[in-house]
């Protein structure tokens, strides 16, 4: 009777290690392949000579962006340069509470 639990615990402890035992058989799994199926390469931007710089302006080159599962194109354009007007919106003094 004592063998035949021996027996059984053996078994059970080994079905239990299988997978433990299985990643160290097949090591050349390639997961990252498996994560990145769905995923593709995004165009390649081409080379434009950025023109000359306007005052009050900042060039932004042409690039691709990835919206949910679509890529849109970003043609090349000048951005107002507004820094000190986010500047003075964002960076207020705290709001401090009146302690009278």
């Amino acid at each position: 009777m004592k063998t035949i639990l021996r027996t059984a615990a053996a078994l059970a402890a080994f079905s239990l290690a299988g997978p433990a035992f299985a990643f160290n058989v097949w090591p050349d799994v390639d997961f990252e392949w498996y994560a990145n199926l769905s995923k593709y390469e995004a165009f390649p931007a081409r080379v434009v000579a950025q023109p000359p710089a306007r005052a009050g302006y900042i060039w932004s080159p042409e690039r691709w962006e990835t919206a949910g599962e679509h890529q849109k194109h970003i043609a090349a354009h000048w951005v107002v340069d507004d820094y000190y007007a986010q500047l003075a919106i964002y960076n207020h003094p705290p709001l401090v509470a009146d302690a009278r």
